[in-house]
Formats: C-alpha cells, structure tokens, sequence
C-alpha cells in the first residue's frame, strides 16, 4: 500500500511534466545546457524511483513468499501428524477386529461365569466348613461348661453337707453342753439346799444340847 501511494503522485507528476513545460517559463530563456541538466536530474529520480519501487515490491513480494512457504510447511507438518493418527487409529480397529468378536466376547463371559461360579463354591464351602468348625468349638466348649457346671454343684453340694454335718455336730455339742449345764445347775441348787438343811439341822441340835432339852 505504501509504494502505491508513493507511486500514483510521482506518476501525476509526471504526467502534468509531460504536458506541461519541464522549467517556468520566463521572459528571458535559460540557455540549453542548464534545461538539459534539469531533464537529467527529473529522470535519473524517476529511475531511482522506479528501482526503489521494485526494489520494495521485490522485498514485498519475497516476505509474503516466505510466509505463505512457512504457512504450507506448517500445514504440511499438521497434515503430516493427521495421517500419523489416522494410520494409528486404523492400526487400532484392524487390530480390535482380528483380535475381538462377539464370539471372544461370549467365550469371556462364559469364562468369567465359571470363574464366578467356582469362586461362589468354594466361598460356600469354606463358609459350610467354618461354620461346622464354630458348631463343633461351640458344642465342645458347652459341654465343658456342663462338666464344669456339674462338677461345681458336686463340690457345692460335698460342701454344703460337709457343712450339715458340722452343724449337727456342733449342735448336738451345744445341746449336750447344754443339758450338762442343767444337770450342774441342778445338783448345784440341790447341794445348796441339802447344805442349808444340814447347817439348820445342826444349828437346832446345838440349840437343844446347850439347853438339854428334848426336841419336843
């Protein structure tokens, strides 16, 4: 845009130089020689001019050669990596169609279905045997309960009767203890009594034998 606008004015000039006289006209002429150096000068510019132009238009010319070379190289590379993935995709679904079908598919279900099976039984069976393994710890460890339990009530019991047995005893003790406190008592308050008796009888003798009177 620059050099055509630096190139339509030079060009007007030229134009209205051609119609028009090159040098003002005066009432006295210049000589020839100076008229001709005049038209030198205008048209040695004009030529430096037009190679500038070119010049510019060649520079101009060159750039947008450049860019548009790095523009397709560019595209060249995109289009490149494109038919790269294209190629790796294709690569991928010929590969899933050679290795994968639905009958793959159905034989993998039906692997994974006896697999699931198996692991299923062998669960349960593990669960069968350790539920037996708790019945038989529970049943063995009740039964020691039970024997424990029935040997306790035997000690207990052993115990209690020992303790029956000691009691009676003591009792029986206490009850003789008792019964020969009675009997002390008894011959003690019938002692005191005789004793008394005997101790008035003599007193009343003493009496009469000091009067030497008959009793009666």
């Amino acid at each position: 845009s620059t050099v055509t606008t630096s190139f339509f004015p030079m060009a007007e000039m030229l134009s209205t130089n051609e119609h028009g006289p090159l040098l003002p006209q005066t009432p006295h002429r210049q000589n020839n020689d100076q008229t001709k150096k005049g038209r030198g000068k205008f048209w040695g510019m004009c030529i430096c001019t037009i190679w500038t132009i070119l010049l510019l238009s060649s520079a101009s010319i060159g750039w947008y050669a450049y860019k548009l070379t790095t523009e397709v190289d560019g595209l060249e590379q995109n289009v490149t990596y494109l038919e790269a993935q294209v190629e790796a995709q294709e690569m991928v679904i010929r590969r899933f169609n050679n290795s994968v079908s639905n009958q793959d598919v159905v034989d993998e279900l039906q692997v994974v279905k006896a697999n699931l099976q198996a692991t299923q039984q062998a669960l349960n069976d593990q669960l069968v045997a350790v539920e037996n393994r708790v019945k038989t710890e529970l049943d063995s460890t009740v039964k020691t309960l039970d024997d424990t339990v029935v040997k306790a009530q035997a000690e207990i019991n052993d115990e209690v009767e020992k303790v029956k047995s000691d009691v009676s005893k003591y009792v029986a003790f206490t009850q003789d203890q008792f019964n020969l406190e009675n009997s002390f008592m008894i011959y003690q308050l019938a002692g005191t009594f005789t004793l008394l008796g005997c101790l008035i009888s003599m007193w009343h003798m003493t009496a009469h034998l000091r009067s030497f009177t008959q009793p009666f």
